[in-house]
């Protein structure tokens, strides 16, 4: 007895917990699609759009547009530069000079050599007598002379870089316009509808007059005639009166069979074979 109250109270408590776990999971289910439906609503547009005042309808087209950007980038080089520097040296340099000495010195001359009247004379004077004199000295020598000094510098090099950029564009490209709404068929009044009764198969009916339902003529198959060849290869001229009988205007393409031996006609060259096909030989050009 007390294990089938127990049984009962657990089938009662188990019930009502699955019923809960159902209903919740039918509330969980529904709001789920109403999130997941509601943005699907809101994108239903298929990406047309109108214009109320002028009944226009756009369409909207997302497009990629590729562009050049052209950007400029400073680069750092390093550079090595020859520079001018002038240097000046002064050296020491031994060299001879020759420097003039004087000196006197008394010198006998004799005079009245020649004068046979007088009696020659000697005489001293004192003359100058100049002699070279070597000497070694030094000399301070400067020499200027120019050098190109190797130096590196760091130069800002301007540099242009073009690239591609992609942008999203957005475009509404017109399609075309609303259709007017359409105009119910002309209908008939409620009472006459009421009279209405099915038509009998043997009846006739006649179209009305100007109506859109008027019976249009019955269709018929254009004849064909057949084309006619004439008899003979030489013309006429427009002012010629006719000349031909019923004979020489020729016959159906139907009727040419020229096999057979009975037919007056003038021979075909050998290659093509068989006879003519006018009834009549031909007539001479000139007449």
């Amino acid at each position: 007895m007390k294990a089938r109250i127990y049984s009962q109270l657990v089938d009662h408590f188990g019930g009502q917990r699955l019923i809960k776990q159902a209903t919740l999971a039918f509330v969980g289910c529904t709001l789920t699609s109403i999130v997941i439906s509601s943005p699907i609503q809101a994108q239903d547009n298929n990406g047309f759009f109108t214009d109320p005042a002028t009944g226009i309808v756009y369409r909207k087209v997302a497009k990629t547009v590729e562009r050049p950007v052209i950007e400029t980038k400073v680069e750092s080089r390093n550079q090595t530069i020859y520079r001018p520097q002038t240097v000046t040296e002064t050296k020491p340099e031994a060299r001879t000079v020759y420097q003039p000495v004087v000196e006197y010195k008394w010198e006998p001359r004799l005079h009245g050599r020649w004068n046979p009247f007088a009696r020659p004379t000697v005489a001293y004077h004192h003359v100058p007598e100049t002699r070279w004199e070597a000497r070694n000295e030094v000399v301070n020598r400067t020499d200027s002379r120019t050098e190109w000094v190797a130096e590196n510098r760091t130069v800002e090099v301007p540099q242009q870089i073009v690239r591609m950029e992609r942008e999203q564009k957005v475009e509404f490209e017109p399609v075309g316009k609303v259709a007017p709404a359409q105009q119910a068929s002309p209908g008939i009044d409620s009472a006459v509808a009421a009279r209405l009764r099915p038509l009998d198969s043997t009846a006739r009916v006649e179209p009305i007059g100007g109506s859109q339902y008027a019976v249009g003529p019955a269709y018929t198959a254009p004849s064909f005639s057949a084309p006619r060849i004439a008899a003979t290869s030489v013309g006429r001229m427009t002012s010629d009166p006719p000349r031909r009988n019923e004979g020489q205007s020729g016959v159906r393409a139907t009727e040419l069979y020229p096999s057979s031996s009975t037919v007056r006609g003038q021979a075909l060259p050998p290659a093509s074979g068989g006879v003519g096909i006018a009834n009549l030989p031909s007539l001479p050009f000139m007449r």
